[in-house]
């Protein structure tokens, strides 16, 4: 028989051939989100408020919303808009470059790092990863972080293996944190490694060097800090948000201890957040990481794998730096961390397989893990990932809405209103403002009278805090019908027939 064309099907997958076809599948998912063009939500809404709506100078001063941004994302955001212009293509445009450019940057390191197949098959986690692909779609700085940890980890694999280069670092860790305030905690790890590295070997010039490369990170880190980040700590919101992010003190008391080991699993499981304990997948998946991890941990003795150490050195700073209270260890604020948690994994899992079973046993174990992010990926490439919706429901008042109907905005959509309102046809003046009310119901009864009695009025909802929506309808129908409701992701539109109860 001849087996020719099969031979040259086999020869054909080379692990580069299977890497790039993996970059190509994520560039097409990203592009999906992207062109998808979904609503803005309230922090992209808020973001971008500053973003248009402020000067050069302007940004630099602290954002009005809760927001908090590196200054060189939003200078760069700006210059975008000014020559793009305000619409959510242009907002997003950067955090969509950088998804993409993470991509092969990452391909770059692994390659580095990892042999030809686990390269292979940890680019299509990287590739489906939901969180990269999420955040790369969206007007934040979050794409950019998770870039610039591969682009600092890719230039400090070099100096691991002694191809010292000094000028890239310095001027890396001198622009990278004014576009990505975590991009300093990886400086911090990476740096403070590569000293100890040096010392070691008792390299006392290059441990020199590698000194005054970190002090000129926090000169500049020094001006970032007084500029942006001071600002961000003294806003009462964002701590308060932000706390949940922090172990509870004192750190070594049962519920300290559990927030640790909560928060090391967490990072283990960045690169697949689909893969819940819930099922008999969920927990396969849940102990192949557990092994993987502790394969990798083990692995650093291993000669030439002392890049690992590099890699994993920004985790406990990163945990130090929640201890206190500097950066929170929690949610989307710790994007930056998924491309290490998934380097880490992967070079724990191509320990795994055994002599003999080396090639079905990685083909097993990639499998199970990539079987739940697949899933999800082509669930959302069908039908993308929304937010909260406000833009279309906008478009229905414009089509629907008689001429001095009363439009009332919830307080959580009035963001999205005031990006959309000029978009839509409307005035951010149009509207009735809503009052932020948490725990003080009778505030919200009160700002309703002012519309008891006048007819048909329009109620604009998003992002429901404390099930406010539904309070606030309920009060509306006991004054009169609900003639009209409809439903988007994470918002909805109600129209209320406020007329007076006729005399009887």
């Amino acid at each position: 028989m001849d087996m020719r064309p099969t031979q040259t099907w086999w020869r054909f997958l080379t692990p580069t051939r299977v890497a790039f076809g993996w970059i190509a599948l994520g560039v097409i998912l990203r592009l999906r989100q992207y062109l998808f063009c979904r609503s803005l939500w309230i922090d992209e809404a808020n973001l971008a408020n500053n973003i248009l709506a402020r000067g050069w100078g302007g940004l630099l001063a602290p954002l009005d919303g809760d927001q908090a941004a590196p200054p060189g994302f939003l200078l760069a955001a700006k210059l975008v808009t000014v020559l793009c212009g305000g619409s959510e293509y242009a907002l997003r445009l950067l955090p969509f470059l950088a998804g993409i450019l993470l991509l092969f940057a990452f391909y770059a390191l692994a390659r580095r790092c990892l042999k030809p197949w686990t390269v292979a098959a940890v680019m299509a986690v990287v590739a489906t990863n939901w969180q990269l692909i999420r955040y790369m779609n969206e007007c934040k700085q979050y794409a950019g972080d998770a870039l610039a940890t591969v682009l600092i980890l890719l230039m400090a694999e070099r100096h691991t293996r002694g191809r010292i280069n000094f000028w890239p670092m310095i001027l890396g860790g001198i622009v990278l944190p004014w576009f990505s305030h975590p991009s300093a905690l990886v400086l911090g790890g990476v740096g403070g490694c590569l000293i100890v590295q040096q010392l070691v070997l008792r390299n006392w010039r290059a441990a020199g060097r590698w000194g005054a490369c970190c002090a000129a990170w926090l000169v500049s880190f020094a001006g970032l800090y007084v500029v942006s980040i001071a600002p961000a700590r003294a806003n009462d919101y964002l701590q308060r948000y932000w706390a949940e992010g922090y172990p509870p003190e004192p750190w070594l008391t049962p519920a300290g201890l559990a927030w640790f080991r909560d928060a090391f699993w967490a990072f283990v499981k960045m690169g697949f957040k689909e893969s819940g304990a819930d099922d008999l997948l969920g927990w396969l998946v849940s102990g192949l990481l557990a092994l993987a991890v502790v394969a990798a941990i083990v692995s650093v003795l291993i000669p030439g794998r002392r890049w690992l150490v590099c890699m994993l050195a920004p985790l406990p700073l990163a945990l130090l730096a929640a201890m206190l209270q500097l950066y929170p260890f929690s949610h989307r604020l710790l994007v930056y961390l998924v491309p290490i948690a998934i380097l880490v994994v992967a070079s724990g899992v191509e320990l795994l397989p055994q002599r003999g079973l080396r090639v079905m046993g990685a083909l097993l174990l990639w499998g199970i893990l990539l079987l739940r992010p697949l899933q999800a990926q082509l669930a959302n490439f069908r039908s993308p990932m929304q937010g909260e919706e406000t833009r279309p429901l906008l478009n229905v008042l414009r089509e629907r809405r008689a001429p001095g109907e009363p439009m009332y905005v919830y307080y959580s959509a009035q963001p999205a209103v005031r990006y959309y309102a000029p978009r839509c046809g409307f005035s951010t003046n149009d509207f009735m403002m809503g009052v932020m009310a948490r725990g003080a119901p009778e505030a919200y009864l009160r700002e309703l009278e002012m519309l008891l009695g006048g007819g048909r009025a329009w109620f604009l909802f998003s992002h429901d805090c404390d099930g406010e929506e539904r309070f606030i309808t309920r009060s509306l129908a006991a004054h009169g019908p609900c003639l009209t409701r409809m439903q988007e992701t994470g918002a909805a539109l109600y129209l209320f027939d406020l007329s007076p109860a006729p005399e009887p």
